[in-house]
């Protein structure tokens, strides 16, 4: 998990690489991004699925999006998900069904 003491210990400029898309890194930034994964594997974990999410809006069509998006919920570890109750679940289903 990460921890207080943790978020505490990035640097601003080391926050700032993980909200920007990998493509957009410089190589040096794309270095630190990368020591940072290495060596907490939840937030390597958390990153890719970031990166994996974005790659949904590349598809040229709602039917590949959507396929793309149920293929990335099937990647996320089930203990991140949401249960049926929580309403990003909720929502999620009402949005499959609006044409």
């Amino acid at each position: 998990m990460i921890t207080e003491p943790f978020v505490k210990s990035l640097k601003m400029h080391d926050r700032y690489l993980l909200l920007r898309r990998f493509h957009e890194l410089s190589p040096e930034d794309r270095f630190v991004l990368e020591t940072w994964t290495k060596n907490y594997w939840l937030l390597g974990q958390t990153h890719q699925l970031k990166e994996q999410f974005f790659e949904i809006y590349s598809h040229s069509t709602r039917e590949q999006a959507e396929a793309a998006y149920f293929a990335w919920m099937e990647s996320v570890p089930k203990e991140w998900l949401c249960t049926k109750s929580d309403p990003c679940t909720k929502s999620q289903g009402s949005a499959r069904n609006v044409d």
